[in-house]
């Protein structure tokens, strides 16, 4: 979890520049924090910044932690609630079966943290949630993100949710990395490669096949044409797991959406190019 206490944060963050490491730690030394009960789950969230409310949310394997390098970046600028998704960080119980009963719990989530009307950003699945947030509430999306995510689920999805059973999550480790990460940030291994990395050996398998099960399983372009939230579609121009081909797929679904492919990153966008990444958030999402 993403922390107020300078001790814990500053932890989190070594290997960072310190620069960097300052700069974020002095937005989170008046960040709120805390859990939040939802439906039998139990989500870690921090909030800080001031200005329009934005929800952030991660992709599989990975927790709240995954926005930290875009805190400084977003806090002059919108009222930030990063939160986990069900079945990760401190939640033991596994999230449920698609993206929509997803993002019915975020939505009630945030409706007990007296957000009500915002933009919501995700990555990767956390981006299929953010759409399918859309989806079920329109009246309480001003905005969606959809970084290097999808609308429907694909057979690789559900197929890492039934190894995972067979085997545990320990076998896909590796080949996860490598597809998350160019080789420069794998070798020396970064940061963002070593919090990825400890957020996936602490992943339980139960949780991680349930939400890879739960992508494999949405289906969610047959609602898109109707949908009247503004959508902000940013793909990584290396990214083997959503290329920007696929995302520009799910652009033709759309009515009111921009794509932006930001060059040199592979999927996880948030970890590897937060300025770049911040950059398109301010300029699409800041007047709603």
């Amino acid at each position: 979890m993403i922390v107020a206490d300078m001790k814990l944060a500053a932890t989190a963050l070594s290997g960072l520049e310190k620069y960097e490491q300052d700069r974020i730690l002095r937005v989170l030394a008046t960040a709120e924090n805390g859990i939040v009960s939802e439906d039998g789950h139990t989500l870690g969230w921090v909030q800080f910044g001031v200005g329009p409310k934005l929800v952030l949310l991660h992709g599989i394997g990975l927790d709240h932690q995954s926005w930290v390098r875009l805190v400084p970046l977003l806090a002059p600028h919108f009222t930030v609630l990063a939160i986990d998704l069900p079945g990760h960080g401190a939640d033991a119980v596994p999230g449920p079966d698609d993206a929509e009963k997803t993002a019915s719990i975020i939505l009630g989530a945030c409706a007990r943290l007296g957000i009500t009307r915002f933009a919501v950003c995700g990555v990767s699945f956390g981006g299929t949630v953010a759409l399918a947030m859309a989806v079920t509430r329109p009246s309480a999306i001003a905005h969606v993100g959809v970084v290097a995510g999808v609308a429907d689920g694909f057979p690789a999805a559900t197929e890492r949710s039934r190894l995972a059973l067979a085997q545990g999550v320990a076998p896909q480790i590796a080949e996860t990395l490598e597809r998350w990460f160019i080789p420069e940030e794998t070798s020396p291994q970064s940061w963002q490669v070593c919090y990825a990395h400890a957020r996936l050996v602490r992943m339980k398998t139960q949780n991680w096949a349930a939400a890879w099960a739960a992508l494999g399983a949405s289906r969610l372009t047959p609602s898109l044409p109707g949908l009247e939230s503004p959508v902000t579609l940013v793909s990584g121009a290396l990214d083997r797991s959503v290329p920007p081909a696929a995302m520009s797929k799910l652009a033709e679904h759309l009515t009111k959406v921009e794509h932006h492919i930001l060059s040199g990153v592979a999927h996880q966008i948030a970890l590897s190019a937060p300025s770049d990444l911040a950059d398109v958030i301010l300029r699409r999402m800041q007047h709603g």
